[in-house]
Order: structure tokens, then sequence, then C-alpha cells
């Protein structure tokens, strides 16, 4: 599991799963040093977990779980303005 101390951010808006269903997108955006600690079981856990508790609280959507740093935000972030800029010209 994540330590809080390891999260910075989430961000979770409406997506569609694989199959057309409803979904929701969780992005969970974790320090650095938090990336080597991620552990596959650990993160299938969590998944449960969230689900779980989702489903308790009366929400249906499954939740698709994706994990950054926020230096792989940034670098996503300058490639699509890159290309945004290649594309106008």
């Amino acid at each position: 599991m994540l330590a809080p101390n390891r999260v910075e951010n989430a961000v979770v808006e409406d997506t569609v799963d694989s199959m057309g269903n409803d979904a929701l997108r969780v992005l969970i955006v974790i320090t650095s040093d938090a990336v080597p600690r991620l552990s596959g079981d650990a993160l299938i856990r969590l998944v449960t977990r969230l689900g779980d508790r989702l489903g308790a609280e009366g929400e249906p959507r499954f939740p698709i779980v994706e994990y950054a740093t926020v230096e792989e935000l940034v670098a996503e972030a300058r490639e699509t303005a890159e290309f945004d800029a290649d594309s106008e010209s």
C-alpha cells in the first residue's frame, strides 16, 4: 500500500473501460521515491480495496488506476505541447 506521505495528489474523472462501460479514471500522483516501492501485489490490493470502498459508498463504476510522478506528468505535458506546436506548423 502507498503511504500517505508518498502520495502528492489524486485526480478522478469519468471514463469508459475497454468494454464501453462507465468507469472512473483515478490518477495517483506519487513522489519519485515511491516508485521503487511499488509492487504488483500492492497495486492489485489497492485497486481491490478502492473498488470495494467505492461500492460500499454506492459507486458502481470500476476504478482504472494509473500512477505517475510529477516529473513524468511534466515531461508528458512538454511532449504534448511540442507535438501540438509541430502540428500547427
